[in-house]
């Protein structure tokens, strides 16, 4: 790559995403900014491997649009989730122990459960990648790395070090706080990946984005609380509907055909959304006779069985 004019050139970080078959609110975010800035040409997506960012050169498209290059390794990777949550899910039934929930928790890049998991998965998975990996971007004085992804799934540390111990820039981005200041709509793992996140952001960063200014104030609160001093900014989301993704299935039109009034509750399917609260509500004025219904449009998020399992049942 060559420097531009400016002399001041623009990373994203898109490793998470890049990488997953998610596409709820931080995908689809991510996805937007990357593939705008393609087009416009003057950033440049990146992945990190290890201490190395890799440039990427396609548009991330939503999974739905991503051909299945490795279905064997795909089904591997769905069989090692699976396995890692039925596991924690025990463990933490059977052995309740602070030494034991660090072990259950421990990200992918420490001892535990979930290296161990994939360790073997990987033993496992049939040969795709090349030998030789595409060479690391080059890092210049005045570079900017912004880590606009869900960063705390992976372990971006070693690569935001040798980003700035050549005299770049690292930008990390906040979308939320949630698993800090409502920690009981998040499960052991995601507090534990997230507050160690959080600790290492405070503490490499040179200053922050956000996704609102809501979340600037609430960051801005907990920078000063830790006697941090980096600049925050932030900027306002998109928007993606159409004609298409409005429609909607076939189901969600026939729900809405009826003379009685329809509430809808779009969202994943999960503790914070609060979608166990709207239906109290409904179950209260459907027992004095009020015609209405309740339409919930949404994937299964984490801690939603025991609700899903509820609507499934009810009368």
């Amino acid at each position: 790559m060559q420097e531009e004019d400016s002399g001041m050139r623009y990373f994203l970080e898109c490793t998470h995403t890049h990488g997953s078959q998610l596409r709820t609110g931080i995908q689809r975010v991510v996805r937007n900014i990357v593939n705008h800035a393609m087009a416009r040409g003057d950033n440049t997506p990146v992945i990190i491997m290890g201490e190395r960012l890799i440039a990427i050169d396609a548009p991330l498209l939503p999974p739905r649009q991503t051909p299945d290059r490795h279905p064997f390794s795909m089904r591997l990777a769905q069989a090692a989730r699976a396995l890692v949550a039925a596991l924690r899910k025990l463990l933490t039934i059977l052995l309740p122990f602070p030494v034991t929930r660090r072990f259950i928790n421990a990200p992918r890049n420490e001892f535990g459960l979930a290296s161990l998991v994939v360790s073997l998965i990987d033993a496992l998975r049939p040969a795709s990648r090349p030998d030789h990996l595409p060479p690391g971007v080059q890092t210049e004085p005045g570079d900017v790395l912004i880590l606009i992804d869900a960063s705390w799934h992976a372990d971006p540390w070693p690569a935001v070090r040798a980003f700035q111990a050549k005299g770049g820039k690292v930008v990390c981005m906040i979308h939320d706080l949630i698993p800090q200041t409502h920690p009981e709509f998040c499960d052991d793992r995601l507090r534990s990946l997230f507050n160690n996140w959080v600790r290492d952001a405070f503490a490499l960063s040179d200053a922050f984005v956000c996704n609102s200014k809501t979340t600037a104030a609430e960051l801005r609160k907990r920078l000063q609380l830790s006697g941090a001093l980096q600049s925050i900014s932030y900027f306002w989301l998109g928007s993606e509907l159409s004609a298409e993704t409005a429609l909607g299935p076939a189901r969600t039109i026939q729900a809405l055909e009826t003379d009685d009034p329809v509430y809808a509750y779009v969202g994943t399917i999960e503790p914070r959304k609060n979608q166990a609260y709207a239906l109290d509500a409904f179950d209260h004025v459907w027992s004095q006779g009020v015609r209405a219904r309740l339409l919930i449009v949404g994937r299964k998020g984490w801690m939603s069985e025991d609700f899903v399992s509820r609507v499934k049942n009810h009368p």
